[in-house]
């Protein structure tokens, strides 16, 4: 296996990914309970009697992390809702990123102006507008989770494509005017064939360093969404209480749910999904910080050269 220094940064990304990934899948078979499984009450016998402990209960062990209000195991939550969590995340910097390159491509070989076709979305509050958009369907769908978070996906995906598409855009056609590509070309080299051969290499520290900087960016729209109870796959919306339940349990819906309990003795309820939405969070920037300083080195060392 090539343990080469150039690809050891993308090597360290794509394990960071792999886990996530595999936790995501593996979830739902590591939960210590089912997904609707709660325990509101449990009773415990002491010298004095029976005692009654309403939810939420502490972390112990019958519970690793504790239980909701509503009796649910916070840690089955977490394993089942990384699904949606991960999967949103990892499709829509996916897409963002393929798209933005197709769509920067072609632009560039149709000598388009820049921002021409999408400059309408470029600049504005991404979080304001899919608030906005989502807010008639996503409190007590009718639709199921994974209906409501595909449309979310999509439209996570063309409020951030903008930014990709210009950013491959202006590197595809920084890079057609190297010799290489000129050469490529004027020996009757394929569209297809040069793409493959020169564009794609070549720019492949980019598309990594792009794809990883979109995970974050969406997470960081899904964390916005959450505090202000837009879940991804949808809000469960009660009026006696007033309640604002996560259908999916995503970690954004387990955040914002909890909001409010971080400071009350029921502390655990938010900290736990914090803590692990920061995790992911942390060590997918952890991992981009190396692509980007790995592409300094090289850029520092070409330049010399």
């Amino acid at each position: 296996m090539n343990d080469s220094p150039e690809a050891r940064p993308r090597r360290i990304m794509l394990a960071i990914l792999l886990f996530w990934i595999a936790l995501a899948l593996l979830g739902p078979l590591l939960a210590p309970y089912d997904f609707d499984e709660s325990e509101n009450l449990i009773v415990t016998r002491t010298e004095e009697g029976r005692v009654l402990h309403y939810s939420p209960h502490p972390p112990s062990k019958r519970h690793l992390l504790g239980t909701d209000a509503y009796g649910y195991d916070l840690l089955t939550s977490l394993l089942y809702g990384a699904r949606y969590t991960i999967g949103v995340t990892l499709a829509t910097a996916l897409l963002r990123t393929v798209l933005g390159f197709l769509i920067g491509y072609h632009q560039s070989h149709r000598g388009a102006l820049p921002g021409r076709r999408f400059s309408i979305f470029i600049g504005l509050p991404s979080f304001i507008i899919i608030y906005v958009l989502v807010f008639g369907f996503i409190f007590n769908p009718d639709a199921s989770p994974l209906v409501i978070a595909s449309i979310q996906t999509i439209l996570f995906v063309i409020f951030g494509l903008s930014a990709a598409i210009g950013v491959f855009r202006e590197k595809i056609t920084l890079l057609s005017t190297s010799p290489f590509i000129e050469a490529a070309a004027s020996c009757g080299g394929s569209r297809y064939w040069i793409l493959k051969r020169h564009y794609l290499p070549h720019l492949a520290e980019d598309i990594s360093i792009l794809f990883s900087q979109e995970i974050i960016s969406t997470l960081t729209l899904i964390g916005q969404l959450g505090i202000f109870s837009v879940f991804i796959g949808g809000t469960q919306l009660t009026t006696h209480p007033l309640e604002l339940i996560s259908i999916t349990r995503e970690w954004g819906g387990l955040i914002g749910q909890g909001m409010g309990k971080i400071a009350s003795p029921f502390w655990w309820i938010t900290i736990f999904p914090l803590s692990a939405y920061l995790l992911l969070f942390a060590s997918v920037y952890a991992g981009t910080q190396v692509l980007e300083q790995h592409a300094r080195k090289t850029f520092v060392k070409a330049s010399n050269l």
